[in-house]
């Protein structure tokens, strides 16, 4: 555990975070009490280039783990709008959007059809900080847009997204696992609304 003190606060005080009105801290209580929250830190200079950082906590707040950068790519692109689930086994699931397919895109083409797409990914975490059950949930989502979750009473996780088909028609990708499993396959459903990309 590390101790959260005046120069070494990860959670509130990272120099190199970023935070914006769209993509923001979280932080949830997991069934057995303890606290789980993430962060985004700066991976380079670029505009958009951060990775997703995910710690937690036995003793509310007072000390938290290293944090846990739940994807494994290593590229400097967008990693972010991230929905914290507490899993029953006691595991943290993370979803969050992932920008690893667009790492060649230059900023400058950020209005122009894109060659490569942001992804929706899912990893769940155990006490220890290992990885488990990582998966590719969607390869077309939208850049822009939160993605959430919740646990049912039967404790299975939902997750939604918002999904870009390659006509631009607007659906809300919906998924659901079991209560210590890996997801299963996600259902779409499509809201009829398009979007005008020009």
């Amino acid at each position: 555990m590390t101790k959260v003190g005046p120069k070494r606060a990860p959670l509130l005080k990272a120099r190199t975070g970023f935070v914006n009105w769209a993509d923001f801290p979280s932080a949830i209580v997991l069934r057995d009490g303890s606290l789980a929250a993430h962060w985004l830190v700066k991976s380079s200079k670029a505009t958009y280039a951060y990775d997703v950082n995910i710690a937690r906590s036995d003793n509310g707040g007072k000390t938290w783990t290293q944090p846990i950068v739940p994807h494994r790519d290593n590229t400097q692109t967008e990693h972010g709008f991230v929905s914290l689930i507490p899993l029953s086994d006691g595991r943290v699931g993370a979803v969050w959007l992932d920008g690893r397919n667009m790492k060649d895109m230059k900023e400058s083409d950020e209005h122009a059809p894109a060659p490569a797409s942001m992804t929706l990914r899912y990893a769940a975490i155990d006490r220890k900080g290992n990885l488990s059950d990582e998966a590719e949930l969607d390869n077309r989502v939208c850049e822009c847009c939160q993605t959430s979750a919740a646990v049912t009473s039967d404790g299975q996780s939902l997750f939604t997204a918002i999904v870009l088909s390659p006509k631009f028609v607007i659906s809300t990708l919906s998924g659901r696992s079991t209560a210590v499993g890996p997801l299963l396959r996600p259902y779409m459903q499509t809201t009829g609304k398009s979007m005008d990309v020009r």
